[in-house]
């Protein structure tokens, strides 16, 4: 289902964007070849959800007639602290991912994420599942839509830019290499995955990823130093909530 998540990113220029944003969006702007090239239009397109539910809100705070269902929800949070299911920090000035959450893996993708847009009809650039039954399905075609928001687009353009050279079976303990192979071959590989074991390692660089383990206090002070070991001040209103969290967690 997903839900509410606090997001830092800031640009090589130092401009900072200190967001709440629904953790479902995540992995796609993260997972994405246009990050890793630190691309402007990619991330205006991350931001414009948000600069808009702003100005929503500030527009409209006063009669609370926002015109966004979500404003309510995320536009009244804009610090640098773990809310809902945590904190992550894109920091494309020192090329760091802070990763404190555990909705979702930052830099991996499963096979079954792929396997269940390969078993989806399209419909424009969106893809709808339809089940295994549906004799209409996407198949090969799923890696090459117009929709940068698909997993196996995604995976595809991160297999060409050599980002994805391996496949592991965690189960049995077996890494796949994937270097020399065609996506033809990558693909044969997820769909003879018939238990969804495998997933594959993204190489996020030029980024150093950096794992926290949600909801643990001693982990959320190992973060909140590291944030300002790299350069973020945080307000008074950010240290009462990182103190507030820490405490919750503590008890």
């Amino acid at each position: 289902m997903g839900g509410s998540i606090a997001i830092t990113v800031r640009e090589e220029s130092g401009e900072e964007h200190r967001m709440c944003r629904w953790t479902n969006v995540l992995p796609q702007f993260i997972k994405n070849i246009r990050m890793l090239n630190k691309d402007s239009d990619h991330l205006k397109k991350y931001l414009k959800t948000w600069q808009d539910m702003r100005e929503d809100f500030n527009r409209n705070k006063k009669n609370k007639n926002f015109e966004q269902n979500m404003t309510p929800v995320y536009a009244p949070y804009p610090f640098l602290a773990p809310h809902g299911y945590g904190l992550v920090i894109v920091d494309m000035q020192k090329n760091y991912i802070l990763d404190y959450q555990g909705y979702s893996s930052l830099n991996t993708i499963n096979s079954i994420a792929i396997s269940n847009e390969m078993n989806c009809v399209s419909q424009g650039v969106h893809i709808i599942n339809i089940g295994r039954d549906q004799p209409k399905i996407l198949k090969k075609k799923a890696f090459y839509l117009s929709d940068d928001s698909s997993n196996a687009v995604l995976f595809r353009e991160l297999f060409e830019a050599e980002k994805i050279t391996k496949a592991k079976n965690e189960q049995k303990e077996k890494t796949i290499s994937l270097k020399g192979k065609s996506i033809e071959d990558v693909i044969k590989v997820i769909e003879n995955d018939k238990e969804w074991q495998i997933y594959f390692p993204i190489d996020l660089s030029p980024y150093k990823v950096i794992k926290y383990y949600e909801h643990d206090p001693k982990e959320a002070m190992k973060m909140r130093s590291k944030i300002q070991e790299i350069g973020f001040k945080l307000s008074n209103k950010e240290e009462y909530i990182w103190n507030k969290w820490i405490k919750e967690r503590s008890e």
